[in-house]
């Protein structure tokens, strides 16, 4: 079956899966999505294995096929449930499923050979991850979750976030696992600190939205021999800037 026709049916398959799970109560509607995850994953990975320039790759490089997918369709079972009106939540459900659709598109992209072809292809990836990187954060800050797991869980999304904001072909896969769970526990640790500060769910996830960004993009900087006293200047004032920016939201 050909790519495109394998991903007409996720993404019709990921529509179905989020109304059910919106709209079913019993059994609780946490049980349907660990199941929508996984047909995710494997709907994914099967797109991308339909690809012709498809070519097997060892399990640490072929799993960042799947963290972006997986990743917001957890964030969207957070967030959907948040939304009062059922126009909205249909709305959210169709903008989640063009998200993901144009996620996996992406994600084919980057199995071209040609520069221009990577170069947008991994600009949108980049987009893609930051956007989910704030769906999940805010979304963590709205559940009554307790502390450890709420740390944990932070610090797993910013791992696997970070792995797929650091692939590039020539970086090494090591250096960018370790690196990823620096970030990871960097995360963690902001998200215990802000435990002592009552932030609203999307303040929450602004705010650690910001560290996230500004510790991959150094990050992601050094891996690649970029990382000048003019970026270091660059990363801090764009973050600065949308924390100057959070601190006028209100409410707290």
């Amino acid at each position: 079956m050909p790519s495109h026709e394998r991903l007409i049916i996720l993404v019709s398959l990921t529509i179905v899966g989020l109304v059910l799970a919106l709209v079913i109560k019993s059994p609780p509607e946490w049980l349907l999505v660990p199941v929508l995850t996984s047909m995710v994953w494997i709907g994914t990975d099967g797109v991308i294995r339909a690809h012709p320039k498809f070519r097997p790759q060892p399990f640490p490089q072929h799993l960042t096929f799947w963290i972006l997918p997986t990743s917001l369709i957890l964030g969207a079972s957070l967030l959907l449930p948040k939304i009062a009106t059922s126009y909205e939540l249909l709305g959210g459900v169709f903008a989640t499923a063009l998200l993901l659709a144009a996620t996996v598109i992406l994600q084919s992209l980057t199995l071209e050979s040609e520069e221009e072809f990577l170069r947008r292809a991994r600009f949108g990836l980049h987009f893609a991850t930051y956007l989910i990187a704030l769906s999940l954060f805010s979304g963590l800050y709205s559940i009554d979750l307790a502390l450890i797991p709420s740390i944990l869980w932070t610090a797993l999304i910013s791992f696997f976030l970070t792995i797929e904001l650091l692939q590039e072909h020539h970086v090494d896969i090591v250096r960018a696992w370790l690196c990823a769970a620096s970030v990871g526990l960097v995360l963690g640790e902001t998200r215990w600190a802000l435990s002592y500060w009552p932030l609203s769910g999307l303040n929450g996830g602004v705010f650690l939205l910001l560290i996230f960004y500004l510790a991959t993009g150094l990050i992601h900087s050094h891996l690649v021999n970029r990382l000048t006293k003019g970026t270091i200047i660059e990363f801090a004032v764009v973050t600065a800037l949308g924390f100057a920016f959070l601190l006028g939201l209100r409410p707290w």
